[in-house]
């Protein structure tokens, strides 16, 4: 293993025991936000990786799927609405990948987003018998937003875990369980 390898699991490690393990609720990372990158006019390309951005408001009135108007003229290249902000996602053959997935954080509203993508084109759970849920989906998302907030700026890692790419052999893995699968 790479020094460079070593230095990113310490540094994980070190922040998860700075920071505590604990499972933090949506209502404490709403406190912690403190800006609100989106207007009216917010659209976030997805080739973009957006400068000095935080995540976009977790204030948010989502009720249903119908709520981010997920729409797609193609069936792979897909996008919806969310505070007012318009994101991407894409479809291949079981796999969905959100762009910029990180600038969501509020965990009730993941999981009607992946309602709304799973709607579209479920994705099959680990063992190929049925499908992935919505929380499900939802959480392979939080640990990749978890990975992007713990992993130094620039790093090629960083950059992978920016966009939450959910597919059936990443089900139930933690954010150890990915760095275990990189290293």
């Amino acid at each position: 293993m790479s020094i460079n390898k070593y230095f990113i699991v310490f540094s994980l490690a070190f922040s998860l025991v700075l920071n505590g393990c604990s499972e933090v609720s949506d209502s404490e990372s709403t406190e912690n936000i403190s800006e609100t990158i989106c207007t009216t006019e917010c659209i976030i390309a997805q080739d973009e990786s957006p400068e000095n951005t935080e995540a976009v408001s977790s204030d948010s009135d989502l009720t249903s799927p119908d709520d981010i108007s997920l729409f797609s003229s193609d069936g792979e290249h897909y996008e919806f609405t969310y505070n007012n902000c318009t994101f991407h996602a894409e479809y291949t053959e079981d796999n969905w990948k959100i762009i910029n997935s990180y600038m969501i954080t509020n965990k009730s509203d993941m999981i009607i987003i992946c309602q709304a993508l799973a709607d579209a084109h479920p994705i099959h759970n680990s063992d190929y018998s049925g499908y992935r849920t919505p929380e499900d989906m939802a959480y392979e998302w939080e640990q990749h937003n978890i990975a992007y907030d713990l992993l130094p700026d620039g790093t090629e890692w960083k950059e992978s875990a920016r966009d939450a790419d959910i597919d059936p052999k990443d089900q139930g893995k933690s954010v150890y369980d990915f760095i275990n699968d990189r290293l």
